[in-house]
């Protein structure tokens, strides 16, 4: 479900949504998963609060290191990482 932890191919974070909502805009016209999640969210990710893209949700780390060279070509300091576990706030 949305709720479970995932591996994902991270290219971008906004403290400001707007920013986030078009580089979401711009990699899905460019055929990548692109979806927007907030870091207070989820265990493993900034506990500050940013609104941060990424191009797909993974089940495995080798999942996502499939698609890391991919989205590279459009984003080349995109990075796999972790989750962690949803939180409830």
């Amino acid at each position: 479900g949305v709720d479970a932890p995932f591996w994902g191919v991270w290219i971008g974070g906004f403290k400001n949504v707007d920013g986030a909502e078009e580089m979401v805009a711009d990699a899905q016209s460019a055929g990548l998963p692109a979806m927007i999640f907030e870091t207070t969210d989820w265990s493993n990710l900034n506990s500050e609060k940013w609104y941060v893209v990424t191009a797909g949700q993974y089940g495995t780390e080798k999942e996502a290191n499939n698609k890391l060279n991919e989205v590279k070509k459009y984003y080349p300091d995109a990075y796999v990482k972790y989750s962690g576990n949803h939180i409830n706030n």
